[in-house]
């Protein structure tokens, strides 16, 4: 990019003819910006491998994260991948973290930790490559595979860094993850409950209180489970209406025992008590 300074310092002289300081400010700024992609257009051109290392280092720092990545690659394509840089490759995998290319970033990052070790930054890779597999998880709604790699990836991390100053943020990225797949499987149950499958609908509430017995989902699902009971008993033929009957009443013992304020507390008793004079 050719830069004609005399155009520059017109405008500058321009600006100062109205001694508007902000306006000299802003043509100094497009002038460091013309300067600086003019670099960089030379450089990347440029097969001088140190060199486009020294410009990818400055451009990292500076916060041009995109431009850095770019120069990166070029150095590992041009020596095919033999260039093995502790320095290089930690900003290069920082750079794609940093750009929010979390998918990248959690290969590049998860590398550098394992190739370099004794780094003074290799926990700090290690910890940036978790938080890419968290915040890269899809909502509870769709397939929840990359949901459960994050988890085995961070519980790695807490093992292997027992002492970390990231544990707190670790166990939480645990606990949140956790929750998703909680509400993945209770919104299914309820979904079968909404389209009327009661006896399913029990049987996925069962399954889901037994794969997480203290979810915080626990007492809406105790009483969705109890709601399916009770309109599957009273709708039971002769023959599998007491048993059916009895369980309402058991489940809803179960609930106002553990939550004998529950926000259902009205609709539970008086479930459990038609069901009582029922039986009776």
């Amino acid at each position: 990019m050719k830069i004609n300074f005399d155009y520059i310092v017109y405008l500058i002289n321009f600006a100062n003819s109205f001694k508007d300081m902000r306006k000299i400010l802003l043509l100094l700024i497009v002038f460091v910006s013309l300067v600086s992609c003019s670099e960089y257009q030379k450089v990347a051109k440029n097969p001088d491998v140190p060199a486009k290392i020294a410009l990818a280092e400055k451009l990292y720092k500076a916060g041009k994260y995109g431009k850095a990545i770019t120069l990166y690659e070029q150095v590992k394509a041009s020596s095919k991948g033999k260039v093995r840089n502790e320095r290089v490759d930690y900003f290069y995998a920082d750079a794609t973290f940093q750009k929010k290319q979390y998918l990248l970033s959690q290969y590049m990052l998860e590398r550098f930790a394992k190739r370099y070790p004794n780094s003074e930054k290799a926990e700090t890779a290690a910890f940036n490559a978790i938080y890419s597999y968290y915040i890269d998880t899809p909502v509870y709604s769709l397939d929840q595979a990359p949901t459960y790699e994050a988890i085995s990836k961070v519980q790695q991390f807490i093992d292997e860094h027992p002492n970390s100053s990231h544990l707190k943020e670790a166990n939480q990225y645990i606990k949140e993850l956790n929750e998703k797949l909680q509400r993945k499987d209770y919104e299914i149950a309820k979904q079968q409950y909404d389209l009327e499958s009661y006896g399913a609908a029990m049987k996925s509430f069962d399954n889901f209180l037994l794969d997480f017995p203290g979810t915080k989902y626990k007492e809406d699902a105790q009483f969705y489970k109890m709601k399916s009971a009770y309109i599957l008993a009273i709708n039971s033929v002769a023959s599998k209406k007491e048993k059916r009957l009895r369980d309402v009443i058991a489940i809803a013992k179960s609930i106002t025992k553990h939550f004998p304020n529950s926000k259902y507390i009205a609709e539970i008793n008086k479930m459990s008590s038609e069901a009582t004079q029922l039986l009776k």
